[in-house]
C-alpha cells in the first residue's frame, strides 16, 4: 500500500504539518483482524536514484505484505508514506514532523547526510528508528542517538579507500579537492585531505562549488593556476534533477588538464561521459556496495524491481530494498511495535539481503562494507576493483 504526499511550496507544507499534528493520527484498516502501519520514506524524489531507492522500498512492502507480519498474535500490513524533502533540511525537517504526526514506525531516510542529522533528534525524541540507505556521512551515527541506521558504509572509511587509490593506483603527485559545501561533501574531502597528507599526497588546492550551480569558473581558475594531475570531486554533483557534472568535465577538456578525476559518486550522465571521452580525461569513482551483477539474489531482484517500475536500479535501489525486509525482520524477532523493542532487535540483527549479510555496530553503523572502484569506458560506469574492509 502507498500513499504519496509531496508539495512544492514551503509554506503550504508549513500548514499541512499544523493541521496534521492538531489532529489524530488517520487509521487506515485494512480488516477487524489486521493492523496497517505505516513506515516513512524521504529523499528528494525529482532526482532518479532517490526514485528508484522509493520504488524498491514498495517493492519489499508489496512483499511482505503477501505473507503479512505476526506481531503479538495480530496480522500486520505495512505502507509507505513517501515524501519529497528535496534534499533540503528545512523541507526535512517538516518532513520528520508529518510522519511523526502520522505515527509511523520507522523511516527510510532521509537521503543526504545533512537532511538525516536535521532530522535524526525529531525521530529520537519520537521513538520512531531511522534507517537511511543512502546517508554515508560519518557525523550521521556519531550522534549518540540509539535510533539511527544506515545500510552503506560511512566515509571515514570511504574517503581512505579513495586516497589510497588515487595516490597508489593512479599514482597522483598532485591533487585538487573540490568540494559542494554540503555536511557530506565538505567532511568527505576535509577526511581525504587527512589519508593524502598523511600518505605523501600533497593537496595544492580546495575550492568549494555549490551543488546548486554549474558555474565551476573559479574552480577552473584554480586548476589553471596549480596544475595538478588528478581533481578529487567530494559532494553531489546533481541537484533538484539537474547534473552539473557536464560544465565541470566540459571546462576541463577546455584545459586540457587534468586528465583523471575522481568523484564521490557514480551519479553522470551520458552528456558528461561524452565530455569525458572527447577530453581523453579518465575519470573514476568509489561507491558503495559491489557491483550490481554480483549481488546475491540479483537477477532474481532485477527481474522482479524491472518488471513493476521503470526507475534506473543504482547502488542505493537494492539498499532501500534491504532496509525494508531488516525492518520488518526487526519487527517479527522484536514481536512487538515499541521502539525500543525494534531498536534492540535491530542491533542484534543478522538478515541475508541482497546486498549481502546485514548487521550494524553500536552506532547503527553497516558492519563490514564493502566498496567498488569504477570507471567510465565506453560510455559506461564499468567496475574495476572490489574493496572489501
Amino acid at each position: 500500500m502507498r500513499i504519496h504526499f509531496m508539495k512544492s511550496q514551503f509554506f503550504v507544507l508549513s500548514a499541512l504539518v499544523a493541521v496534521l499534528c492538531c489532529m489524530p493520527a488517520s487509521k487506515v484498516v485494512a480488516g477487524d483482524d489486521i493492523k496497517t502501519v505505516a513506515i516513512g520514506f524521504a529523499g528528494p524524489l525529482v532526482e532518479g536514484p532517490a526514485q528508484s531507492a522509493r520504488d524498491a522500498a514498495l517493492l519489499a512492502i508489496s512483499e511482505i505484505n503477501a505473507r503479512p507480519l505476526q506481531i503479538a498474535g495480530q496480522k500486520v500490513i505495512l505502507k509507505l508514506l513517501d515524501h519529497d524533502d528535496k534534499a533540503d533540511v528545512n523541507i526535512a525537517v517538516l518532513t520528520a514532523r508529518y510522519f511523526v504526526a502520522s505515527k509511523v514506525v520507522a523511516v527510510i531516510g532521509h537521503w543526504n547526510t545533512a537532511t538525516s542529522i536535521a532530522v535524526s533528534n525529531i525521530y529520537s525524541d519520537a521513538g520512531i528508528v531511522q534507517i537511511s540507505p543512502s546517508s554515508t556521512g560519518s557525523q550521521f551515527t556519531q550522534q549518540g542517538l540509539s535510533n539511527t541506521f544506515r545500510m552503506v558504509g560511512h566515509d571515514g572509511i570511504r574517503s581512505g579507500h579513495i586516497g589510497a587509490y588515487a595516490i597508489t593506483t593512479l599514482r597522483a603527485q598532485r591533487i585538487m579537492v573540490i568540494d559542494d559545501g554540503t555536511v557530506f561533501g565538505s567532511a568527505m574531502a576535509d577526511q581525504f585531505g587527512v589519508y593524502a597528507r598523511e600518505n605523501s599526497g600533497r593537496i595544492v588546492g580546495r575550492a568549494t562549488i555549490s551543488n546548486k550551480t554549474s558555474d565551476y569558473a573559479p574552480a577552473l581558475e584554480m586548476v589553471r593556476q596549480t596544475r595538478p594531475d588528478l581533481i578529487f570531486h567530494a559532494g553531489r554533483l546533481y541537484s533538484g534533477g539537474l547534473n552539473h557534472s557536464e560544465s565541470l568535465l566540459a571546462g576541463l577538456r577546455r584545459l586540457g588538464f587534468p586528465k583523471k578525476i575522481m568523484l564521490a559518486e557514480v551519479t553522470v550522465d551520458p552528456g558528461t561521459m561524452k565530455e569525458a571521452a572527447l577530453g581523453g580525461i579518465d575519470v573514476f569513482a568509489v561507491s558503495p556496495g559491489i557491483p550490481l551483477d554480483k549481488l546475491p539474489r540479483w537477477k532474481a531482484f532485477q527481474k522482479s524491481f524491472s518488471s513493476q517500475f521503470q526507475s534506473r536500479i543504482t547502488p542505493y535501489t537494492p539498499a532501500s530494498y534491504d532496509a525494508v525486509h531488516v525492518l520488518a525482520e526487526a519487527l517479527r524477532q522484536a514481536n512487538s511495535l515499541e521502539p525500543k523493542k525494534i531498536e534492540s532487535a535491530l542491533r542484534g540483527i543478522r538478515y541475508a539481503g541482497v546486498t549481502g549479510l546485514i548487521s550494524f555496530d553500536e552506532k547503527g553503523n553497516l558492519i563490514n562494507p564493502s566498496y567498488t572502484v569504477y570507471q567510465i569506458r565506453e560510455g559506461a560506469w564499468t567496475p574495476i576493483e572490489l574493496i572489501r574492509r
